[in-house]
């Protein structure tokens, strides 16, 4: 009898381990982590995540004199984690399906998701009052909601003002997170590599046809780029001829005049594709080596081509073993790492 109590006994003990174990926050973080990834990359009808139900709403409020809308997804039940998806130049704005599947991903996973859109924005239009509309998105966010950890995702050029807008001095202390998606260190390389194709860092010294959107934006917000001519000039004597001001605006909205003045216990989450025609990898490289020892701890990077530029390659059988499963060993870890936050 009392062999059998002891048995029952180990078996219960046994039990309350492994569901300790799956349940706790680190198995839970892991189980999440997959769930993303699937999320993000499958087609809609392998989705693990399509049968949660989320609510999604619209607020107007203002930054400046700007009108604003944002869409929110909210998750089933109170959430303590919330996200800024900030990218002014999605080409599709509020349509876009990926931008959309994002959203609803980290809503799925309890993960309030903020999608804020300027109502009379010009789209492929870049400004210094984009830094001003990050900030003002954050603290509309903290008014909204409860949620213990907000941070930032940054998509392409929406980058800079992110960097620049956590380093605001209203809410640097409260952005929790940075995430970063194709986006740019140095406006005046990116000017560079959409004029010539060309960039280097380090001992990496490449050059592709770059996509023309990257130019089209370029020229459409700074206007005195549209008289560099490649063939009767090199990119560093034309940009010493530009305008002060149109120098001091490329300045403003890179990022490298703001990493330094991050609060060091912000995290921050880099990802970029090394076959990105609009934004160079060599970009994200140069974000993750301008950062302190102290900011590196809070930091994770992983450069792959899962992606184009911010937009999964279609997963079919072939990219599957060439370039998902490969690269999960970048992805996984820097996915997970957010969630345990």
């Amino acid at each position: 009898m009392r062999k059998k109590r002891k048995k029952r006994e180990r078996l219960i003990l046994i039990i309350l381990i492994l569901l300790l174990l799956i349940f706790s926050p680190p198995a839970l973080a892991l189980w999440k982590s997959f769930a993303f990834l699937g999320n993000i990359f499958l087609q809609e009808e392998y989705k693990p995540l399509k049968s949660i139900e989320i609510q999604k709403i619209e607020v107007s409020y203002k930054s400046g004199e700007r009108d604003f809308i944002a869409d929110i997804y909210l998750p089933n039940k109170e959430s303590k984690k919330a996200v800024v998806i900030y990218v002014p130049l999605a080409r599709g704005t509020r349509g876009d399906p990926t931008l959309i599947n994002l959203a609803e991903t980290f809503a799925k996973l309890n993960v309030l998701a903020f999608v804020p859109f300027e109502k009379e924005k010009i789209i492929g239009l870049i400004d210094e009052e984009d830094i001003e509309d990050a900030v003002s998105a954050f603290l509309f966010l903290q008014n909204f909601t409860d949620a213990e950890k907000i941070g930032f995702f940054g998509i392409s050029y929406g980058v800079g003002p992110v960097i620049a807008a956590s380093a605001d001095e209203r809410i640097k202390d409260d952005v929790a997170f940075i995430f970063s998606l194709g986006g740019y260190y140095d406006l005046k390389n990116l000017i560079e590599f959409a004029f010539t194709g060309r960039f280097e860092y380090g001992g990496i010294k490449e050059k592709f046809e770059p996509d023309s959107y990257t130019k089209e934006v370029l020229q459409t917000s700074l206007t005195e780029l549209t008289e560099f001519v490649a063939e009767e000039e090199t990119f560093e004597e034309f940009f010493a001829e530009l305008p002060a001001e149109v120098k001091e605006k490329i300045e403003r909205l890179s990022p490298k005049n703001y990493v330094n003045k991050l609060n060091p216990d912000t995290k921050i989450f880099i990802i970029h594709s090394p076959t990105d025609t609009l934004v160079p990898y060599t970009e994200s490289l140069r974000l993750y080596d301008s950062l302190s020892e102290e900011q590196k701890k809070q930091t994770k990077i992983g450069i792959m081509d899962t992606f184009g530029h911010a937009v999964p390659q279609k997963l079919t059988l072939q990219t599957l073993f060439s370039t998902y499963i490969p690269n999960l060993g970048k992805f996984l870890p820097i996915i997970y790492s957010f969630m345990l936050i």
